[in-house]
């Protein structure tokens, strides 16, 4: 993974006051608890241009408005969370029902 790929954007509008997260997903493997894969944030940079992206969300930034204090971009470290469904079983047996 890339130094890009790690980090947890918030994108935040500042005239609107908006805040849009865009993080890295880890998926558990419903086959073997404890196994993640981790889906990636892109970023790309031209000239006037930042492209921010992942599998569920893509936003074109502008450099101009990035210097003109019209957007902010503020960056986190981003540590993979477990989330489990609640009510379901309570010892794993791999059968892949609850898609972990």
């Amino acid at each position: 993974m890339t130094n890009s790929e790690c980090f947890i954007y918030k994108i935040h509008y500042l005239d609107t006051g908006e805040i849009l997260k865009i993080a890295p997903e880890a998926i558990e493997s419903c086959m073997n608890p404890g196994v993640f894969n981790i889906k990636p944030v892109s970023y790309h940079e031209d000239d006037t241009l930042i492209n921010i992206s992942n599998d569920n969300c893509s936003v074109d930034l502008s450099k101009e408005d990035i210097l003109l204090g019209k957007i902010e971009i503020i960056t986190e470290e981003f540590k993979p969370e477990i989330y489990r469904k609640q009510g379901m079983c309570t010892t794993c047996t791999n059968c892949g029902q609850c898609s972990y």
